[in-house]
């Protein structure tokens, strides 16, 4: 799983979720004849799984708006900074909105496929379910990991502000002394 939460370059993230979807796409799709077929109802459970990263990127997003609330950065810092928040900030929002319609996609299309109608497409159906279980899964991680990234990014801007004050009050006790 280390390989997972390491992953930051968008190419190091796509080799870690390409496989892990095409691999659980395969295994759904090969557990699928063993699925009953006569119920044709939308699967909450399913629905609910898929969306559960939601949560988790909405947490990430309060992390970086709490980072970009810190006052202790120079301004080039800040304007340093600021671009690669937005991005990250557009991003998760992306994520959100694939979340949302997997989510919905998903619940239709097996919804579909437990219907007469729709049964010839059932290992489709059983595969893009897996595909997107995978993709949940593992951007969950991602995400969780970029959120501990967040957390000890604001830690260590917190702690060297707090070692400026210390050092700035340090230097002006002792410029009290020698006057």
């Amino acid at each position: 799983m280390k390989f997972i939460t390491q992953a930051q370059t968008n190419a190091q993230r796509l080799a870690v979720l390409v496989p892990a979807c095409l691999l659980s796409a395969y295994v759904l799709g090969l557990c699928q004849p063993y699925i009953p077929q006569d119920k044709s109802v939308i699967p909450a459970g399913v629905i609910a799984i898929l969306a559960s990263p939601i949560p988790i990127a909405m947490g990430v997003l309060g992390k970086l708006a709490d980072v970009r609330k810190l006052k202790s950065f120079s301004r080039q810092e800040k304007r340093r900074i600021e671009p690669m928040i937005d991005r990250k900030v557009s991003a998760i929002h992306m994520l959100i909105m694939l979340y949302s319609l997997l989510s919905i996609a998903v619940g239709v299309s097996l919804f579909f496929s437990a219907i007469d109608a729709g049964a010839k497409h059932a290992l489709l159906a059983y595969r893009f379910a897996g595909g997107s279980f995978a993709f949940a899964l593992i951007s969950s991680w991602m995400l969780l990991s970029e959120s501990k990234r967040v957390t000890d990014f604001e830690a260590h801007v917190i702690s060297r502000s707090n070692e400026r004050k210390q050092k700035a009050a340090l230097l002006k006790r002792m410029q009290a002394k020698s006057d």
